[in-house]
């Protein structure tokens, strides 16, 4: 009797369950082990204890025992390797799967402990595989074939039928049958079976009585790609963890913390008003003195005179200097104070208050310059000059570097205060008429004339003076009429005019100093 259940697939496990059906009469144990690649082919190892056989005086069907010979290693290997059956024995051990091995090998003991190795190359189809960017994952079915021959023989001691009822009864009398399988990296599931480290165990005997087949999956994991992964996700953390920390300890730095830094229109208020207390008439600074600002050194490395010096000598400074001094430093002692107890203004702050205080002393330096202006111009009306401000010599007159106006910076902020402005214009006018006074006192009736002509320069008119007996103050020779500049009041006659123009019954003298028109009177 054969019996098929899946055709063309032959394996060894059911054949060595089934071909010692018939003459087992005691406890066996039967063990096999496969090691499949992922090309199908496997290396299969079967150990058969047969050190449990004994007679029976009853099989577990009710029929009589069978006597069984004696176990001898070498016959036990050649019946199963070439199953020949003897008259003097009814039956024999009958492995038709072993023939389908390849490089078959039999070993056995006096115990009766049997080992066969050997390999077997299962289809394309009992093994699959599916690659993903962790690794290979194999799917393997075993093929479950099998193939059960009787030995022929009058009274068969069992008869199977269609039914597995025999198989409950060999369990029942202690026969054992388990099943273990490698496959290429980690076993990932075993249906039906039990997973064991990088095996996978099946009972044979719990399989064929609940008619289920064992199935197995394995994934080899590339390492290679999962250490890359897993190395990015710690470099990833990392970063994160240090950009965290330091953005906190920044964080905490900012509000514990006293400013260390300033923007440049603070530096530059802290550098204008801190040399409102330096004067460098003293000399070089001593230690615990304020240094020259970084800013006026330039004026120094040149030769030339700074304006902080200028500032100084200048003696209706003082009229304004302890007014902003002390403004400045109550600004500077209010801030030191803020930022002695932890406190401190908001950026907008720092830059209004610098930008004020800036634009104050902008107006200070424009004021002095304005100053720095009339005297020389008044210097040069009243010809008491000298080398600097007077042009009274014709050799100074001749070869004396043209007038250059100073450059003034505009203020961005020109409104002024209503006090600072009415000072100003009382200085002025009391400068101008000191001047005037003095110059009257001991002077004679022919000099008169020419100071009442400058008091019309300040009122912004342009005087004649004709006269026949009269001397140019420029070319220093007689004249019947001296002109008088309205921009830098140089006086001068026709003939040191630098081109004189006739225009609609007027004429036009080009003054030698500015080169500006003045109208004849």
């Amino acid at each position: 009797m054969k019996f098929f259940p899946t055709k063309n697939r032959q394996t060894i496990f059911w054949m060595a369950f089934f071909c010692l059906l018939f003459f087992l009469t005691g406890c066996i144990k039967m063990n096999v082990l496969e090691q499949v690649n992922t090309s199908g082919l496997s290396n299969v190892t079967v150990t058969m204890d047969l050190s449990g056989l004994s007679d029976m005086s009853e099989m577990p069907d009710g029929t009589n025992s069978i006597p069984i010979p004696d176990l001898d290693p070498d016959q036990l290997c050649d019946d199963i390797l070439n199953p020949n059956p003897t008259p003097e024995m009814s039956m024999t051990i009958s492995m038709p799967g072993v023939q389908e091995l390849s490089n078959v090998d039999c070993q056995a003991t006096e115990e009766g402990v049997v080992t066969i190795t050997g390999t077997y190359q299962y289809p394309k189809e009992a093994i699959t595989s599916q690659e993903d960017f962790l690794g290979t994952t194999y799917s393997f079915d075993p093929t479950l074939g099998s193939l059960i021959e009787f030995p022929k023989s009058d009274t068969p001691p069992l008869e199977l039928g269609e039914s597995f009822a025999s198989v409950a009864a060999l369990k029942a009398a202690g026969f054992e049958m388990t099943y273990q399988v490698e496959l290429p990296g980690m076993i990932t599931n075993a249906q039906n079976g039990i997973i064991q480290n990088n095996k996978a165990e099946f009972d044979m005997v719990a399989l064929a009585i609940s008619s289920q087949t064992p199935l197995v999956q394995s994934t080899n994991y590339n390492l290679t790609t999962i250490g890359l992964i897993a190395g990015s996700g710690i470099v990833a953390l990392i970063s994160i963890i240090f950009l965290v920390r330091r953005k906190r300890k920044s964080k905490e730095h900012y509000y514990n913390a006293p400013p260390n830094k300033e923007s440049k229109k603070s530096t530059i208020a802290r550098e204008a008003s801190s040399s409102l207390h330096y004067d460098p008439r003293n000399g070089p600074p001593r230690s615990g003195q304020q240094r020259t600002p970084r800013r006026l050194k330039r004026f120094e490395r040149k030769g030339e005179t700074s304006p902080q010096k200028e500032y100084f000598n200048d003696p209706y400074a003082e009229l304004y200097t302890e007014r902003d001094a002390s403004s400045f430093g109550t600004v500077l002692h209010d801030l030191k104070k803020e930022s002695r107890h932890g406190k401190d203004h908001a950026t907008n702050e720092l830059d209004t208050l610098a930008q004020n205080i800036t634009d104050q002393t902008t107006r200070e330096q424009k004021k002095q310059k304005e100053l720095e202006e009339l005297k020389t111009k008044l210097g040069r009306l009243s010809g008491e000059g000298n080398e600097e401000t007077g042009y009274s010599s014709r050799k100074h007159g001749r070869f004396r570097d043209r007038y250059k106006k100073e450059e003034i910076i505009e203020n961005p902020k020109p409104a002024e205060s209503s006090d600072s402005q009415a000072q100003l214009d009382k200085l002025k006018q009391m400068e101008f008429k000191e001047l005037l006074g003095e110059k009257k006192e001991g002077t004679e009736d022919s000099e008169l004339g020419e100071i009442e002509e400058l008091e019309k320069i300040e009122k912004g008119e342009t005087p004649s003076k004709k006269e026949e007996t009269q001397k140019c103050p420029n070319c220093q020779k007689e004249t019947d009429q001296i002109l008088y500049c309205h921009e830098c009041g140089t006086g001068f006659c026709s003939s040191c005019a630098s081109s004189f123009k006739k225009q609609d019954s007027q004429t036009y003298y080009t003054c030698p100093t500015c080169q500006t028109k003045v109208k004849e009177q």
